[in-house]
């Protein structure tokens, strides 16, 4: 009885402060660098909301690159992500349209990420702002 009302919490006790001690693990582990592909064609209407929204993700900015391949847009899409060019957005303007996965395909030699993350802009017919 004495070991469940003493012994046990003075147990707990003394794992408690070795534990805070210790570096945690996480403390120690290094984000890895992120390359975020986007590939577009025409998304004048919707582009500057999801870079703005890209660029809120809880990711050191310092680790995370942020690459639009633009598949020959003929609209504003390139003067709109290239407002954004001081914020870390990069873009790369194709000459001729391709499609996604080739557009997609052009980026790889640009990428410095160890990780890889494909997205597209909400599509505008779903009624996605």
């Amino acid at each position: 009885m004495a070991y469940t009302y003493v012994g046990f919490p003075l147990l707990l006790i003394v794992v408690a402060a070795l534990r805070r001690r210790r570096p945690r693990a996480a403390a120690l582990v290094q984000w890895p660098n992120v390359s975020i592909v986007l590939p577009v064609y025409n998304e004048e209407a919707v582009i500057r909301r999801t870079l703005e929204n890209l660029l809120q993700l809880d990711y050191p900015p310092e680790r995370r690159q942020l690459l639009v391949v633009s598949d020959a847009s003929t609209d504003r899409t390139h003067a709109i992500v290239s407002e954004f060019a001081d914020r870390g957005v990069e873009l790369l303007r194709l000459s001729r349209r391709v499609g996604k996965t080739a557009a997609e395909n052009a980026a790889r030699p640009l990428l410095r990420g160890e990780l890889i993350v494909h997205t597209t802009p909400p599509c505008r017919w779903s009624g996605a702002p």
